[in-house]
């Protein structure tokens, strides 16, 4: 049977920490973004995601908040794995959270939109 949905791709996002993984709130999930600041409690959080992640999943890492190619550098040693997208530390973020707003709508040219945009056309294989 042909589902209406065919062609659509679905993205849940969960919570920081292997909880929700452990606990099967994805068993749907082909791909999975371990997301990771580089700070040593980021790092650990994904290091116990990707223990409890869905058996089969692509796993694939994102560096998130990096100052420079040390932060990326140090986050893939922590975590056995290289980068597949990095998200610079972007004053701009702070700026639309304080304000409430998205960061899209309150700075579409800013860098870590860029990076956003670049890791999604590389997800949809483009």
């Amino acid at each position: 049977r042909t589902s209406s949905l065919g062609g659509w791709a679905l993205i849940g996002d969960l919570p920081a920490g292997p909880r929700q993984l452990a606990y099967d709130w994805a068993p749907y999930a082909e791909r999975l973004l371990l997301v990771a600041e580089p700070t040593w409690k980021s790092v650990l959080a994904a290091r116990r995601s990707a223990r409890v992640a869905p058996h089969g999943a692509e796993l694939a890492l994102v560096v998130s908040k990096a100052r420079d190619a040390g932060d990326v550098a140090w986050v893939e040693q922590g975590l056995g794995m290289r980068a597949v997208a990095v998200v610079p530390r972007d004053p701009a973020v702070e700026a639309a959270d304080r304000e409430g707003a998205a960061l899209l709508d309150h700075a579409p040219a800013a860098p870590a939109v860029a990076a956003i945009e670049r890791l999604a056309d590389r997800l949809a294989g483009g």
